[in-house]
């Protein structure tokens, strides 16, 4: 069956491990196609599904119970039509997490974050097994969001919007290197937090990098944007301070790149072999910084135990008893 709907490879296969054959896909992708031109509502949509295509439905889905239509959200109901790879769902009263039937699942980015945010956590991530990006997003959503107890959420849940302006991505990096530090001074540089710094810079680092090229897209913009350009670059000083980068040379390699990819007098052997150079060079520069980051925080680390100790050492000298004097 040919429909319109093309799915993902990363759609095409969460339904093969969902044990969907190729007969079964074509009719899922056939009930999606359906929904992509209906202008009632998703739960009435589900009901006028036959009994075997809601079966596919729950199957596509992965859901353990069947679909009680009457008992679903209007959020629920529609991510059941959603594309498999979460490209599509939506999380429609903005509290991060995202209702797929009865379940409640976590994705970060949230679905609503802007399209540069997303690119920069799957560069991020890139390369990263599957379980341990899944205790990313979790550790993420928990700073974002707060923890859920009994339903109702610590933290009222910012606007897209807010969340991810200048000021919401620097509070929330913030926070996050300040629950790292407080990880640190109770358990040191174990194997896991130098993971997460080494993550925490990378995510940075992604996410200023898109921020900054879609600034760039955006052309003469009027002042208030003007003013937050500014203040992009001013939090992309403070990113390059913090771990340590060379703007200046990146941005120069960055330069290099687009002449080699625009010069006609190259073949595309040539240009592929002298781009490769240049992006190992990046790569080494960004490498380094990292390292050197590492190193002045190993330093720090044993230094604040050292004063931790001289501390603890002053109290106990000062809190011994004195001898009375007669």
């Amino acid at each position: 069956m040919v429909t319109s709907i093309q799915f993902s490879s990363k759609s095409i296969d969460l339904l093969q491990k969902r044990k969907l054959d190729s007969n079964e896909i074509s009719n899922f992708s056939a009930i999606l196609e359906k929904v992509s031109v209906n202008h009632g509502s998703s739960k009435d949509f589900l009901k006028s599904l036959s009994y075997e295509e809601l079966k596919l439905v729950q199957k596509a889905n992965s859901l353990a119970e069947n679909i009680d239509v009457d008992s679903l959200s209007t959020e629920g109901a529609q991510n059941l039509l959603a594309h498999p790879d979460g490209s599509d769902r939506v999380d429609l009263n903005n509290d991060g997490i995202v209702e797929v039937g009865l379940a409640k699942t976590i994705q970060f980015p949230p679905v609503n974050a802007p399209k540069h945010v997303k690119e920069a956590w799957e560069k991020a991530t890139e390369g990263m097994a599957e379980m341990d990006a899944m205790l990313l997003q979790f550790s993420m959503h928990t700073v974002m969001y707060g923890i859920d107890i009994e339903g109702f959420p610590q933290k009222t849940p910012l606007s897209p919007a807010e969340q991810w302006s200048d000021k919401g991505v620097n509070e929330f990096f913030n926070q996050l290197y300040g629950n790292l530090e407080f990880k640190v001074n109770r358990e040191g540089w174990t194997e896991h937090n130098i993971m997460l710094k080494d993550f925490y810079q990378r995510f940075e680092y992604e996410l200023s990098t898109s921020s900054r090229s879609v600034v760039g897209q955006s052309g003469s913009q009027p002042s208030e944007h003007s003013t937050n350009s500014m203040q992009a670059s001013i939090n992309q000083l403070i990113l390059d301070a913090r771990i340590g980068l060379d703007r200046e040379k990146l941005d120069e390699i960055d330069q290099k790149m687009k002449e080699i990819e625009n010069n006609p007098n190259l073949s595309p052997e040539e240009k592929q072999a002298l781009l490769q150079a240049l992006q190992a060079e990046k790569e080494e520069l960004i490498k380094q910084a990292s390292e050197r980051v590492k190193e002045q925080e190993k330093l720090m680390a044993n230094v604040s135990n050292s004063q931790l100790l001289m501390d603890s050492i002053n109290s106990m000298t000062t809190k011994q008893p004195r001898h009375r004097q007669f």
